[in-house]
């Protein structure tokens, strides 16, 4: 479903996949990003400002063009944000899940959250990194990933070799 909003002159376009689907959506800057079952992603109809900013409540796969001129920022309903010029990373942020996982696959991107304190904070992530934020505490964890635990785009991309399909299962009812 494609809801259309009128936000500050810019007009607001929102995604809506259901259950057990999954959409591709490219925007006006040539971003691709694959939105995931259950998962919401809200964006403009073009970039204007210094920055691009999309929102999403769910789970989504971006692979960014890369801008130096403008930022590319994804916010979640969590009180965190993701900050990138040109990379591809997955994010898993549900709204009604405490936390946002954050897998990044090329480039570098600064995760924003709101630690402990309630205070801003950022962790710059590597390529082969998971970042686990969970809002309720303001706590991170970061791991280093091997390619078997690669964010579930990547896997789809390559067709869902036999060796990883056991690992989905938990995407199936998304």
């Amino acid at each position: 479903m494609i809801q259309v909003l009128q936000k500050e002159d810019i007009e607001m376009q929102t995604v809506y996949v259901p259950a057990g689907q999954r959409t591709l959506v490219t925007l006006a800057d040539g971003t691709t990003v694959w939105v995931n079952g259950k998962s919401t992603l809200t964006f403009p109809s073009h970039f204007s400002s210094r920055t691009r900013t999309v929102e999403l409540d769910g789970e989504a796969y971006f692979d960014v063009r890369k801008n130096p001129e403008k930022q590319f920022v994804v916010s979640t309903a969590h009180q965190s944000a993701i900050k990138v010029l040109g990379t591809k990373f997955n994010v898993k942020a549900y709204k009604e899940a405490d936390e946002v996982i954050t897998t990044l696959v090329e480039g570098k991107v600064n995760f924003e959250f709101n630690n402990a304190s309630q205070q801003p904070q950022y962790i710059v992530m590597a390529p082969g990194q998971k970042l686990v934020y969970y809002s309720q505490n303001g706590k991170t964890e970061l791991y280093t990933t091997s390619w078997r635990e690669r964010t579930f785009m990547e896997r789809w991309q390559n067709h869902f070799p036999s060796n990883v399909i056991t690992g989905c299962t938990g995407y199936l009812g998304r």
